[in-house]
């Protein structure tokens, strides 16, 4: 929740109307809000790798997991930002999308769950990103299972940084 407001102050200081009339693109004023976002987002998952690191099977796979799970949450964070119009918004909506795709997540990890709900769950970016990091913790996994939940993640991870850029050029004009 800290890097939404990231995004928020920058448009109620009026900083983000600067940061797009300098030499600097739409992509890149971007980038240095997901440069900022990382360090936050990134302590948090250190944090919790230090508490679980005798857990892990395979820490390449945990890496991975890691790094796309840190790309969401921050261009998830910034799309908050940057479509809601105040503080208060956010912290209403945030909430609302957060136990959105977390609920899911954690519902679909359950082996009693009907096929049908867990056919839909697995198209979420926080149920492949949970399977991940399940698989991390387990052996016997095959990549075909790791690639396809990679790219879902990706995916999703894409459309939110290409959203959140639209709507920072949309604030330019």
């Amino acid at each position: 929740m800290v890097v939404p407001h990231l995004m928020l102050e920058e448009k109620r200081t009026k900083t983000l109307d600067a940061l797009l009339v300098s030499p600097a693109s739409t992509g890149q004023v971007v980038m240095g809000k997901a440069l900022a976002g990382l360090f936050y987002v990134g302590l948090t998952g250190g944090l919790s790798f230090a508490l679980n690191w005798a857990y892990v099977t395979d820490w390449g796979l945990a890496l991975v997991a890691f790094l796309v799970t840190v790309l969401f949450a921050i261009g998830s964070g910034l799309a908050l930002g940057s479509f809601l119009p105040s503080s208060q918004q956010l912290n209403l909506w945030g909430w609302v999308f957060n136990i959105f795709l977390l609920v899911p997540a954690l519902i679909a990890l359950n082996p009693l769950l009907a096929k049908g709900l867990r056919a839909v769950f697995s198209w979420l970016p926080t149920t492949a990103l949970a399977k991940m990091f399940q698989f991390s913790f387990s052996t016997g996994v095959t990549p075909a299972q790791i690639w396809i939940n990679l790219a879902i993640a990706l995916g999703w991870t894409g459309l939110v940084f290409a959203a959140v850029v639209w709507k920072v050029r949309q604030s330019d004009r």
